[in-house]
Formats: structure tokens, C-alpha cells, sequence
């Protein structure tokens, strides 16, 4: 029998990718659910609607991320990435079916200083809404869904692009100064792990067929700066046009941000279960399947 797997946020820059991935799954009957098609904040709803299709595993992607936004309105932030976390958590618990959590490197940051990984296991420390709202979420999935997977992940970037951005990730803004001969000033001093969407999608797609639950760090292996990403991305596509590295406070924000992002995959490693590349593959790929290279 097939299993009944529902993508929350299936239009979403990971949903998505998720769906791609899965609906080639023959052992999965794939449910993709948008956010016109449930509101995960609206509890009687969202109940209703999971009745109806029974599933063996709801993968959650729905977030409120972005940053600016959330720093503005916590209550809302809070509402979505923890509230509505809990809802279905709590649904999954009761019905004793698998819950998958997407979570992030914004958990951590409050040690400035830090230069080696984060792992599971790790303090957290949050030091903006986002984060702080999305280790809420972290927590009422441990607390109310025994079988769960929390996946925290780094630099996300995708084929159907981030709809809390005005532009759609990291790598098309690049793409973007690149076509327009631009020469962009990049931060140098965030470190981190650009991971691509579809090879995140298919790290979610072995998991969740073992019954390993847990907490789990999922973005690319190695490191770089995003001068340093900006500077890949520049190279493959053969684009000679300076790029400009700048301090993070080149750029006047509210939100702060984590100077150090990378997580170490050691848990999915020891398990045999990482399928994720290195982050210069994941920009090869994407920019193939983006027709550029």
C-alpha cells in the first residue's frame, strides 16, 4: 500500500522541489497542499482537512521567514511558525504518524565568536524573531509529535524562488548582477552553507522512509562566505565583473544575523543516511537546471 504523504506548502521554494522529488516516488501517494488550500494556524480547518486524506507523513514547510517582517510582528511569526507547528504536531501525535518540521541556522547566532559547526545537540540562540520563533516551533514538535524529524538547514535556494523575498534567492540576485554587468558589494563575514533546494528535497525523501526520528542538520557540506558563494556563482557562469566584499553592517538592517551558520551533518553521516553534496555542486546543478551552464 501506498503512503499517504502531505506537502504543507507545496508552492513554497522547498515544497516545491518536495513535490518534484516525491511524485516520483512510486511507494508515495503525494498530497501537495498550498496556502490557499489550508492556513495551518486555523486549527478546526486544518483538522478537517488532514481527516480527509488520512496521511502516513505530513512534511511541514509552511513558515513566516520573512526576516524584516517578523522583527515588525512577532505575534504573527509566532502564530505560524509555532502555532501552527503545534496544530499539526499535535494531530500527528494523535494519530501516530510521522511529522517532519523544516527549521533553521537562525536557531543559533548568539555566539559571535564561534568557528566550528553546530551540531544537534547544540545550544540554541537565537537573536532575531525569526529564530526565536522558529525553536518554538522545534520544541512543540519534540513535545507533542513522538515520531518527528526536525531538519534545520542553511542558504536555502530554489527553482521556484522564496516568496518572502523581492527577489528570489542569493543566486538569482547574483544572476541578476551578473546579466546586468552590476558589480554587487557582498558580505564577507557571514559564514555559511548554501544548500539547494532540490538536493534538501531529497535528503527529506530518504528520511522520511526510516523510522530514525529526530533532530537533524540538513544544509550542503563545507563552508564559504556569500562573497565567496557570489564569487563561485560568477566564475561558473564565466562572468568577469568585480564583486565588492563588505562587512555585514554595510547594509543598515533591524534584523541581525548570524555570523556563523554551519551545521555539521555528523548525526545523518553516522547513520549512513546523508545524501547531501557539497554546496559548489549544488550551485552547478542549479545553474544547469537553470539553463545557464
Amino acid at each position: 500500500m501506498k503512503r499517504h504523504v502531505i506537502v504543507i506548502g507545496s508552492q513554497g521554494q522547498l515544497g516545491f522541489d518536495l513535490c518534484r522529488v516525491l511524485s516520483e516516488d512510486e511507494t508515495v501517494s503525494l498530497v501537495g497542499l498550498s496556502h490557499k488550500d489550508i492556513d495551518i494556524t486555523c486549527e478546526n480547518e486544518t483538522i478537517a482537512l488532514l481527516d480527509r486524506i488520512h496521511p502516513h507523513t505530513i512534511i511541514n514547510t509552511a513558515a513566516f521567514h520573512n526576516l524584516e517582517e517578523a522583527e515588525q510582528n512577532p505575534i504573527l511569526a509566532k502564530k505560524v511558525n509555532e502555532g501552527g507547528a503545534a496544530i499539526i504536531a499535535r494531530y500527528c501525535g494523535k494519530h501516530d504518524i510521522s511529522c517532519v518540521y523544516i527549521s533553521t541556522d537562525y536557531v543559533f547566532g548568539r555566539n559571535k565568536k564561534r568557528k566550528h559547526p553546530y551540531f544537534e545537540n547544540s545550544a540554541t540562540g537565537p537573536i532575531n524573531v525569526y529564530g526565536q520563533t522558529k525553536v518554538m516551533g522545534e520544541q512543540v514538535t519534540k513535545n507533542l509529535a513522538p515520531k518527528h524529524y526536525i531538519l534545520r538547514t542553511c542558504g536555502l535556494y530554489g527553482i521556484r524562488g522564496s516568496s518572502g523575498k523581492k527577489r528570489n534567492n542569493f543566486v538569482d540576485t547574483m544572476i541578476h548582477f551578473a546579466e546586468t554587468n552590476t558589480q554587487p558589494h557582498v558580505v564577507d563575514d557571514q559564514i555559511v552553507s548554501p544548500t539547494y533546494a532540490l538536493h534538501l528535497a531529497k535528503q527529506i525523501a530518504k528520511l522520511i522512509h526510516t523510522d530514525t526520528y529526530g533532530t537533524y542538520h540538513t544544509s550542503s557540506l563545507g563552508r564559504c562566505s556569500w562573497y565567496e558563494c557570489a564569487q563561485y556563482i560568477f566564475d561558473q557562469l564565466h562572468i568577469h565583473v568585480p564583486i565588492h566584499p563588505v562587512p555585514t553592517t554595510y547594509f543598515p538592517s533591524h534584523v541581525q544575523r548570524p555570523l556563523y551558520s554551519v551545521l555539521s551533518k555528523h548525526k545523518l553521516l553516522a547513520n549512513n543516511l546523508c545524501t547531501l553534496p557539497h554546496w559548489k555542486q549544488g550551485i552547478i546543478e542549479y545553474l544547469h537546471d537553470k539553463l545557464l551552464i
